[in-house]
């Protein structure tokens, strides 16, 4: 149910916007994506975020913008990677997350991605991000595990207007644990608004939705 909810709201949101709408990081080529990541970058950028850019690339079956190896496109065009997480098995996972999102086939989630269970390194990078936003500490000093796609998320609802418009609703669920002694109390509502906040700064939420299902 929650899942049809969802995809409505996307598919009214596409009626009214228009396909071209959903691509956050419109590109032709390798060097657009180049040149849209660099001129994002601060004057003082980091010679590491420079070096991410020089290595973006442009997507073909999506006509989207891609940063290399497990770093996730920003809607502002830059690419954005984590510290080096804490190992998993530092610390016993203390909470269960499930997560149900819609959203628009992308590098980071595809169609294909999901059927198949595959988590790709950009999307680990966005829910590291997440869980560290939403227990205000530093990626470095929380650990995620047992990342999946559940096993009913192999929906795909093809579009009729381009091959841009395949939309893909799915659950997702993962186990997280913080530093010893760093992991607060949450409350699920405030966890599920931090979420909502990190995720839609990255290109591969961009016009989709996704919301917290259990904590």
């Amino acid at each position: 149910r929650a899942h049809s909810m969802l995809a409505s709201v996307l598919w009214t949101m596409l009626a009214v916007i228009g396909v071209d709408a959903l691509v956050a990081g419109q590109c032709s080529e390798d060097a657009v994506c180049a040149r849209s990541c660099t001129a994002a970058l601060s004057t003082n950028g980091s010679e590491s975020a420079s070096a991410l850019c020089a290595n973006a690339t442009c997507d073909e079956k999506h006509r989207r913008c891609m940063c290399p190896g497990s770093s996730a496109l920003r809607l502002d065009d830059r690419c954005e990677e984590t510290a080096f997480p804490m190992a998993a098995d530092l610390c016993e996972p203390k909470y269960d997350v499930l997560l149900t999102a819609a959203l628009w086939s992308s590098p980071e989630v595809s169609a294909h991605a999901v059927s198949h269970g595959l988590i790709s390194p950009a999307l680990m990078t966005i829910l590291q991000l997440c869980v560290g936003a939403a227990l205000g500490l530093d990626t470095d000093e929380v650990a995620l595990s047992e990342v999946k796609f559940s096993a009913e998320s192999n929906k795909t609802q093809e579009g009729n207007i381009s091959s841009l418009a395949s939309l893909l609703t799915f659950d997702l669920s993962f186990s997280f644990c913080a530093a010893p002694s760093k992991t607060p109390g949450i409350d699920p509502r405030e966890f599920e608004r931090l979420v909502i906040q990190v995720t839609q700064k990255f290109a591969a939420f961009h016009m989709g939705t996704i919301r917290l299902l259990s904590l």
